[in-house]
């Protein structure tokens, strides 16, 4: 036997390589991570984005990227699962130059966390979303390598003796310890707190061409939006058709949105437009349909989205049978993440309980009619913007902006 054979089968030599192999494992999964990220801006940014990884209905990384399931704290899931590797990454990276007990067990408690994210994820997946992720399956298969590689290095080095390692240093080394768990939460709460996230009208109207922006830039006609005025007051009422509006009685712009209660980005949208109706009270109209993504009620939707929708549009539509939509509008986006019960609902907006009731048991003509105009323009996605007949999803265009600039109409 030579001197590099014998070197080779030396004790910690099996050891070295289930250490290297996790790290690299692991790396796999920091930059799937970091493309799961890519992808989830990606389709939240842009309803109409179709990703590499959406081959049909059931294998869809966009379906499952726009899923309410992918955030947690309002943080993407695939920001943590950036953090978690990372961190498993640098565990693997000392056991790589130390090979200590103590970490080969935190690698393996680290380790099983993560098996359960993928069970709960999985389950999550086929159960609710109805749709699979392909990149996201990647994870989930670093996930299980590295579990082997852990439960292997534990049998090399016992486990009994690798987890009373980790507890005899923490103990030794308590202040270290507790130093270390407090950067850890504070790291967590940091990106909960810091996460950007886009807000109102900034997000509302899509990024301007340079050449339209140099075109305006020389345009002398094209004023700035003036500030808001002291106490503005934004009129609302409603069309020959029976839809709320608000903002102008006769307006230079009218935009008719399609939206739904559960989506994140409606929410977001009705903050944006607010703005806008804010500053051009006279300017600017706001009608809106309701959508809601829920199979429940809409005949187009086929798989899982959302499965409050329909009976939270119905409760504004009730709402507005008493003149209290607007107040209902904005209770619903600022609760749409819970379960509202009627009765509570008619509490808090002091409608009156038996007219609300007897108005729920009926069926709702006035979402149906909107429903079906949101099918007959061929939405898959909300908010949606009808402007001068054109659709636009996610943002407005900005003519919008440009428009209400223009002074003198």
């Amino acid at each position: 036997m030579t001197y590099d054979d014998a070197k080779t089968n030396a004790p910690g030599a099996s050891t070295h390589r289930l250490w290297m192999a996790s790290l690299v494992v692991l790396l796999v999964g920091l930059v799937l991570s970091g493309e799961l990220v890519r992808l989830h801006f990606e389709a939240l940014s842009d309803p109409a984005h179709h990703s590499y990884c959406s081959v049909n209905a059931t294998v869809s990384c966009d379906t499952v990227t726009r899923s309410k399931y992918s955030m947690v704290f309002g943080v993407p899931l695939a920001v943590w699962g950036v953090f978690g590797y990372a961190l498993m990454a640098w565990v693997a990276g000392k056991g790589l130059r130390q090979g200590s007990r103590a970490l080969a067990a935190l690698l393996a408690s680290l380790s099983a966390f993560t098996v359960a994210t993928t069970l709960v994820l999985a389950i999550i997946s086929h159960l609710l979303i109805h749709a699979w992720c392909l990149v996201c399956l990647g994870t989930y298969a670093v996930n299980l390598v590295v579990a082997v590689l852990s439960l292997r290095l534990l049998v090399k080095q016992g486990a009994r003796e690798s987890f009373g390692a980790l507890l005899d240093q923490s103990m030794k080394e308590r202040g270290r310890t507790i130093a270390v768990l407090v950067l850890l939460g504070g790291a967590v709460l940091a990106v909960i707190v810091l996460f950007p996230s886009p807000r109102a009208s900034a997000v509302l109207l899509a990024p301007q061409p340079k050449e339209s922006a140099k075109a305006l830039e020389s345009e002398p006609s094209v004023e700035a939006i003036p500030p808001l005025p002291p106490n503005v007051h934004v009129e609302r009422g409603v069309t020959d058709d029976g839809l709320p509006w608000m903002g102008a009685a006769n307006p230079v712009v009218t935009i008719t949105e399609f939206f739904d209660y559960e989506c994140s980005h409606c929410k977001m949208a009705f903050s944006g437009l607010h703005e806008l109706l804010e500053l051009n009270p006279d300017r600017l109209r706001l009608v809106v349909r309701h959508f809601p993504l829920d199979k429940s009620c809409n005949r187009s939707i086929r798989g899982h989205v959302y499965d409050r929708s329909c009976s939270m549009a119905k409760l504004a539509n009730c709402a507005k049978e008493q003149q209290r939509f607007w107040e209902a509008h904005q209770y619903l986006f600022e609760h749409n993440q819970e379960v509202i019960d009627p009765m509570t609902f008619a509490s808090d907006l002091k409608l009156d309980s038996q007219l609300l009731q007897a108005c729920l048991k009926r069926t709702d003509e006035a979402l149906n009619r909107d429903i079906e105009a949101g099918i007959a323009l061929n939405l898959h996605g909300t908010p949606a913007f009808v402007v001068d007949g054109k659709v636009y999803l996610q943002h407005l265009p900005m003519s919008v902006a440009e428009e209400l600039r223009r002074p003198g109409q």
